[in-house]
């Protein structure tokens, strides 16, 4: 993607720029990109869990300038998850998290 720096005077491509290739673009956003694994049955939660125990400071999710490690994402979400088992959430009932996407969303997404 090119910003307003790497554009030219009258803003289009710079010179010597070319477009990429179908062959390279597929390369770039599939073959590049393709990090899937299977967990099998593992739920998000645990997966979330493992990395505390690894990495507990490194940084888990970043948005709007601010970031929360692995630490401090599982205090905030074992928080939430508290206060909806008070509310009387827990299995079999499905919780549907919805909201503008923040680090307190993110937050919420291991829980359910």
């Amino acid at each position: 993607m090119l910003n307003s720096e790497s554009r030219d005077a009258t803003g289009g491509v710079p010179a010597g720029a070319r477009a990429l290739s179908l062959e390279e673009l597929r390369r770039l956003l599939f073959q590049s990109n393709d990090t899937s694994r299977d967990f099998g049955e593992t739920c998000l939660y645990w997966l979330v869990q493992e990395q505390v125990v690894r990495t507990p400071d490194n940084i888990a999710a970043v948005c709007g300038g601010r970031a929360l490690t692995y630490r401090k994402l599982t205090c905030r979400a074992n928080r939430i998850a508290y206060e909806l088992r008070g509310d009387g959430v827990g299995p079999p009932v499905r919780l549907f998290v919805a909201g503008e996407r923040s680090l307190q969303w993110r937050a919420g997404v291991p829980v359910t």
